[in-house]
């Protein structure tokens, strides 16, 4: 009981609370999306086929699903903070290797440690931030926490195209960027995030036993993210807008997807989570399957647009939500562990499923194959929602 009173003060520090990992980890994703696209653009200048480009921007998503099952325990053992500046550490070794070797081969090999270093910051930022002490603000603190990284994945291109890829610059800003992620981390004191007493072991598995519905809304909310960015562009120019606005298509939703979370974060705190999920999801049908029979250039497509981005990414920031409300410690680990990777995992199908649903039907076998879906989820929260509310995971 001792130990418990004292982590119950520690979180109420302000380097054991949500915002420093907030202030650490949003210049990290501003890195994270300049990366990206700079190094995709760099091998293409160099003759690399579309393929192989393909597959090196692929490679950091399948090590974070193919890590993530271990890292819980990983995390438990080394220290949540320490795991946390390491992670930091180690994407600065990679971009300095990006910035310092042209060789293909150890771009591949860079890009595959970048997945490490991603899986663990990923892991322990959402967890930290999820575990919020103050369950009244719980919706507030995450629903800031996703505006912002809206922001920061936005900023990312937007930052590359203000720098171009000349002299190795967006490197030297990433490098930049990374090390103000980890001056932030330096007196971040430790959160109680890797077990406590009494607490049994769990696994993703056990958790995405306990909570299916969890996981099928973070899978619908990666299949949508994906194809919105992947798929959706292509859609526009089908249905006759130009490149233009095919762009803005995109945009809008994304806008959505950035001023949504804040608004739903706070609904989080006074109304039921599930109940929320539930109508997200509810939304993410209706603007799927509502812009088949209304005309595809008309007005109100384009106002479905913004609302539609609001409800998928916020089926992740409600995800969180209740992650915190129900678990506790090493539990909370393994919880967003199952999130994170079945969120990567919508990410990988979702251009699988939608682009060879375009190419056999036409634009609207994209919206309505994606639509079904989302239906069969709406199903399955509704019926969830008959059931009582599972128990917080708190040891006993």
């Amino acid at each position: 009981m001792q130990e418990t009173q004292s982590d119950g003060r520690a979180a109420r520090g302000f380097w054991s609370g949500p915002w420093p990992m907030v202030a650490s980890f949003i210049p990290g994703t501003l890195q994270m999306w300049l990366l990206f696209p700079t190094t995709s653009l760099l091998l293409a200048q160099r003759g690399i086929s579309p393929t192989a480009i393909g597959i090196f921007s692929a490679l950091p998503w399948g090590v974070v699903l193919l890590v993530m099952p271990i890292l819980p325990r990983l995390i438990a053992r080394l220290g949540v903070v320490p795991t946390y500046r390491a992670s930091l550490l180690l994407a600065l070794l990679t971009v300095l290797g990006f910035y310092l070797t042209d060789s293909t081969i150890l771009w591949f090999c860079l890009n595959a440690a970048f997945g490490i270093a991603l899986s663990l910051r990923w892991l322990i930022a959402d967890s930290w931030v999820a575990a919020t002490p103050a369950e009244h603000e719980r919706g507030r603190v995450i629903g800031v926490y996703e505006t912002l990284l809206g922001g920061a994945i936005a900023g990312g291109p937007l930052l590359l195209s203000l720098l171009g890829t000349e002299h190795g610059l967006p490197f030297l800003v990433s490098l930049g960027l990374l090390g103000v992620a980890f001056l932030i981390a330096l007196p971040m004191r430790n959160r109680s995030l890797a077990g406590a007493t009494g607490e049994k072991p769990s696994t993703i598995v056990a958790t995405a036993r306990r909570h299916p519905s969890l996981l099928l809304a973070v899978l619908l909310c990666g299949i949508c993210e994906s194809a919105v960015v992947s798929i959706f562009p292509v859609y526009g120019l089908a249905v006759g807008f130009d490149a233009a606005g095919a762009a803005l298509l995109v945009t809008l939703i994304g806008v959505g997807t950035i001023l949504g979370q804040l608004p739903l974060g706070l609904f989080a705190d006074r109304f039921d989570a599930r109940k929320l999920t539930f109508v997200c999801a509810a939304l993410v049908a209706a603007g799927l399957l509502l812009a088949v029979p209304l005309d595809p250039l008309g007005d109100l497509v384009w106002v479905l647009r913004v609302p539609f981005g609001a409800a998928f990414g916020g089926l992740y920031t409600l995800a969180m939500v209740q992650a915190g409300q129900r678990f506790h410690g090493s539990e909370m680990l393994h919880a967003m562990a199952a999130v994170t990777a079945t969120y990567t995992l919508g990410g990988m199908v979702g251009p699988a499923v939608a682009g060879p649903a375009f190419d056999a039907f036409g634009p609207d076998g994209l919206l309505i194959s994606m639509g079904l879906l989302a239906l069969a989820v709406t199903a399955a929260l509704g019926l969830d929602l008959r059931r009582p509310d599972p128990p917080a995971l708190r040891p006993a």
